[in-house]
């Protein structure tokens, strides 16, 4: 955690990193109507136009953070962030999507991925690890600006080192599984009570 370190300039520095994180992956959206007309960038201020940009989340609001991020960490920067307003969750296309980008990025220095999510499937999280660690060549950290849950978190533990501010948070790992129900129905079941089930079996 930032306060861990005795050393006063890297903690400055470290502060910085997860305030500049938190502003690149951490900006939530709001009401999308300011974009149907009632205001038009066109003819707006420039301050104007760049508050937009952040409300509607647009790659031009993060470009200046990450650099800036690459800039005080002396490595590559990615934010990797999904919605915990709307149901987007982690899936196995990201993983396809961040092999994308990541084999056109010199990481000889390191990879430090920005994680902002609630989680989703667990073994696209797995294939995200694997893909990090791979192009990265094993020099792969985490920055949480705000919350990495559930798979998220499988994420973060598959990471050299995880960052984290006072108010940054990982969650519990409770994988699920799909089974089909009595009525017929698929819902998922935690992992654990199905472990646990066995176990009871075989006392």
């Amino acid at each position: 955690r930032v306060g861990s370190t005795g050393d006063g300039g890297r903690r400055f520095r470290l502060r910085r990193v997860l305030t500049l994180s938190r502003m690149c992956g951490n900006i939530q959206s709001t009401d999308d109507d300011i974009f149907k007309g009632q205001i038009m960038t066109e003819t707006s201020s420039p301050m104007l136009v760049k508050l937009l940009s952040e409300i509607k989340q647009t790659p031009e609001a993060r470009q200046s953070l990450l650099r800036e991020l690459e800039r005080l960490l002396g490595r590559t920067a990615v934010s990797y962030f999904t919605s915990f307003r709307f149901p987007v969750l982690v899936d196995d296309s990201d993983a396809d999507m961040l092999e994308g980008i990541l084999q056109r990025l010199d990481l000889s220095s390191g990879l430090t991925l920005v994680v902002n999510s609630p989680g989703g499937d667990i073994l696209a999280a797995e294939r995200i690890v694997n893909v990090c660690r791979t192009y990265a060549a094993g020099d792969f950290e985490v920055i949480v600006p705000g919350k990495a849950k559930s798979a998220a978190t499988m994420i973060c533990l598959g990471a050299k080192r995880i960052l984290l501010s006072e108010t940054s948070e990982l969650g519990p790992i409770d994988p699920q599984v799909l089974l089909p129900q009595e009525d017929g129905r698929l819902a998922f079941v935690s992992a654990w009570s199905i472990i646990e089930s066995y176990r009871e079996l075989l006392r």
